[in-house]
Parts: structure tokens; sequence; C-alpha cells
């Protein structure tokens, strides 16, 4: 008989005993039992994200097939939902290839897809739309982060030298033990002693980071130039600079002194930043002769003028050296080659909407027997009650075991169907944003600020690109638009839309 192993997971170490992990451990087990599989092993990811797919446990999973799948007659991986494997277009599909070679299918609970140009489709979107939610999720948290520091709030871990405020009071206060220590550290530093012999006195101590490891030169260089310890927040991501809403712990004039000793003794670290506003296609373009991720630079003429140009770093090529508004033309070239046209947007809105269907339908038939089952628990419990106050041959003892019975079940069955009572997902938000980004690939990159490009490269083209020339192209098609593809090739009042085909270098 074909085996499965289960894969299930929560993303936050709070949520292990909670209702997740159990709830879709047993769904899991109900479908192996409906669909003929014996259960071989189960995986159970306790608090890790599933955005990147080096996780313990799916790691442990692949290993574990990679050895056993042929021997053990495996064929299928299980999971609740899509979302569960990976949240990312990406790391889906890289996953999913992983079991391929292996010629092991992944199943869901709660989707249905299968090999067909539909079943592929419904699998690519609920990947997409898994990624969706957790954008989604994302830009929420940013929200809300940045509502909080627009109040002076520090949202992340306090440093050395703070700790947590309550609600009640500000976002950060002293820490009675370590503030006292950070204070002497700038008092020294500012006044000539060097950083180094400042950061072992401090190791003698056994003052350590945050993580319980001794200060690195590089997290003690941090420290000296963090200016939380003045009382002002700076996000540079975000270009904010604020004063916050805790107590500077050291005063200005001592951390203006330590910065101008520092740079004195010529161990002022100096950062490269790797993202440049100016180069957005840095390391994302791929030289075509020689796969080395192109670089860029200003180059200066001999009149003095800068001009800016991508070019290969590879020593040995060199075969690329493009001005910068030639080889971003030649992007914005090929995403307009990958615009996807508007009569396919009206059939994706009917699939994703048959798809939600159904997975409400299958979620309201599990709601309905879980109601049946509570029902059915109060009618026991009443009868149970009714027989001891009674006076029948039922002693206290085995009353309260079998009460407690019976609230065990109860709590069980409200575990399981709390998170059915949860739908707010919005289907036409999800057909509006795809259509607003997919229907014209270049305006939507030209109104996206240096960080959201970032982002949508990421997601758009995470294997990157190729220029070779004057031609950018890829080697596959996007995952972000693959389910639309299949969706295209699945319908004949449809012709496969310009650009699709993979852009490959000459």
């Amino acid at each position: 008989m074909s085996r499965a192993v289960l894969y299930v997971r929560v993303s936050t170490a709070d949520q292990v005993d909670n209702y997740s992990l159990e709830t879709q451990e047993k769904e899991c087990r109900r479908y192996c039992e409906r669909q003929g599989l014996v259960v071989d092993r189960i995986f159970r990811e306790e608090g890790e994200s599933a955005k990147t797919v080096n996780r313990t446990q799916l790691q442990e999973m692949l290993r574990y097939l990679k050895s056993n799948a042929k021997k053990r007659e495996i064929t299928s991986v299980v999971v609740y939902r899509v979302d569960r494997l990976a949240r990312e277009v990406g790391g889906h599909h890289t996953i999913k290839a992983a079991l391929g070679t292996l010629q092991i299918s992944l199943e869901s609970v709660m989707e249905r897809f299968d090999a067909s140009p539909t079943g592929k489709l419904t699998e690519n979107l609920m990947a997409v739309l898994a990624q969706f939610d957790n954008d989604l999720r994302s830009q929420r948290t940013t929200d809300g982060m940045k509502a909080a520091i627009a109040h002076g709030r520090w949202v992340w871990r306090a440093p050395v030298g703070y700790r947590a405020g309550s609600k009640s009071e500000p976002s950060m206060v002293l820490d009675p033990v370590l503030a006292p220590v950070v204070r002497e550290v700038f008092q020294r530093v500012a006044a000539g002693e060097p950083k180094d012999l400042v950061r072992r006195s401090v190791a003698m101590r056994g003052i350590t980071t945050r993580n319980g490891l001794p200060f690195s030169p590089g997290a003690f260089q941090r420290l000296l130039e963090n200016r939380l310890y003045i009382g002002e927040i700076v996000v540079k991501k975000w270009g904010v600079t604020r004063s916050g809403d805790f107590e500077a712990l050291i005063d200005r004039e001592t951390f203006a002194m330590a910065q101008h000793s520092i740079a004195k003794n010529g161990s002022h670290a100096h950062c490269r930043a790797i993202n440049n506003d100016d180069f957005p296609l840095r390391r994302v373009v791929r030289c075509g002769p020689c796969q080395t991720p192109l670089t860029a630079s200003w180059s200066t003429s001999r009149s003095g003028k800068k001009y800016p140009y991508y070019h290969c770093r590879n020593r040995l090529c060199y075969h690329v050296n493009v001005r910068k508004e030639a080889l971003e033309e030649a992007f914005e070239a090929w995403l307009g080659e990958m615009t996807v046209p508007a009569p396919v947007f009206t059939l994706l809105g009917e699939v994703v909407r048959d798809v939600v269907a159904d997975s409400r339908t299958q979620q309201e038939s599990t709601r309905a027997r879980i109601e049946r089952a509570l029902k059915d628990l109060d009618a026991k419990e009443e009868k149970l009650v009714e027989t001891y106050l009674e006076g029948r041959t039922l002693s206290e003892e085995i009353f309260k075991r079998h009460l407690a019975k019976i609230e065990v079940e109860r709590i069980a069955q409200r575990e399981e169907l709390a998170p059915l009572l949860i739908n707010d997902f919005d289907v036409d938000e999800v057909i509006a944003k795809t259509q607003s980004l997919l229907s014209d690939l270049p305006a939507s990159w030209n109104h996206l600020n240096p960080q959201e490009r970032q982002q949508f490269l990421r997601f758009f083209v995470p294997e990157g690109l190729h220029y070779e020339n004057g031609v950018v192209g890829t080697t596959e098609t996007p995952s972000a638009i693959k389910g639309i593809m299949d969706l295209t090739a699945a319908n004949d009042c449809l012709a496969l839309p310009t650009g699709f085909e993979p852009v490959l270098p000459p």
C-alpha cells in the first residue's frame, strides 16, 4: 500500500502548544484514510517561518525521503494547506521540484489540484495567494511599526543598557544593571581610551550581547554608533529620524566625543551598501556569457561629467559594459513582453472564485461536523449529570472522571473550530491587486520606490535575469505568472500572450 509523510507547521513558537499543529495533523490523517494512504512519518515544524526553505524539519523530511521513499513506497507528502509548506512562490516551486525528482506528489487537505493544466493552475494560484497573504500581513505589520515609531516608540529588541517597557511605560526603560556599564563605555572611549581595550575590559566583566556572546569588534562598533543611546530613533530604510519616548542613556556631547575619538584613531568602520538606489538592477542581472552578477558604478569623462554604467566584474570576461539607461530600458521592454492581457484576468477571477468557493464549502462541512459533535457532548454531559444527581450507581470519582473527559474533548473540538470562524480572504482584492501589478508591468515598476523595487525583483525574478547583445531575459517564465500561463494554455479561446515564452540570451 502506498505511504505518505505528513508535514505540519506553525510559524511562531507561541503557536506550538495551540490548536494549529494538532488540527493539521488530525485533518491530514483523515485525508490519508480517505485516499487509502498509510501514514509513514510526521514532520512537525514548530515555530519556523515558511519564508525560507532552510527549515529544520523540512530539510530533515527531504533527507528522509531521499533515503527512504523508494524502499518504503512513499508516494505523497500531505499538508493541511499549501501555505504550510511555503509562503513564497519561489520556495514552493523549489520544494515541489525536489519532491518531483523523487517521484513524490504534493497533496493538500484544503485545496484540490492534480497534474492537469487546471490542477497545476490551482496549485500555482495557491502558492501565489499564500505569498500575497504573507506580503499583505507583512505590510500591515510594517504600517503598524511605522505608526508606533511616529509616536516615538521603539518597536524592535532593546539594545544592551535598556529593557523593553510595559504598555503603561515608555517603549524602553534603563536597565539598572547594564545602563551604568554602557555609560562607562562611552565615557572611556570619549576620553580617548582605545575602543578595543574597552571592549576586552567589558568582556572580562562578563558583559555580553543580547545573544549571550562576547562583543565582537563589529558588534562593539555598532553599539558605539547606536543613536538610540542619545534618545534618537533612526530607521534609514524608512527615512525616519525622530526623538524616542524613552530616556537618553548618553548625553549628546559624550556621544559626539566618542565618535570623534573612534574616527581619529582610524578605526571607524565603513560599510558599502549592497543595494544602491541609483542602480536597482545591480546583482539582479547577470552577464550573459559568464553568468556573473553585474555590478555598477559612475564613470567620469575627461570633461569631468559622470556617466552611470552596469558592467561585468569577472576579470576574465568584462563582456558587458552598458550604460544604465540602455540596460534599464531593455529591462522595461522585457517587462512589457511579460504584461498579461486584460481578458486573462476575467478567467483568472472565475478560477480563483471557484477554488475559494470549494475551499469554503469544505470548511463549512468541517464546521458543521464539529458543531454536531459539540451538541452531542452537551447532551452526553447533561445525561451524565442527570444520572449522578438521581443517585444511580455512579460514584463521585467516576462522575468527575467522565465529566473531565467530556470537557477535554469539548476543548479539542472548539480548538479545531476556531480557525474556521476566521475568514477574511477577499477574492476581489486579490484579483484587483494581481491585475494592477501584471496588466502593465513597466508602469508598475516605475511607480515603485527603491525599497519596493527590491521586493518586486525578489518576488518576480528570484533567479535573476541575463543580459547580452542589448537583450534582457530569463531562462524560465517568472513563477508569479506561471499559473496564468497554464490557464491560458488550457483555454482555446485565448492565445498565449506575447512574451510569455522564456527570453533567452542570444
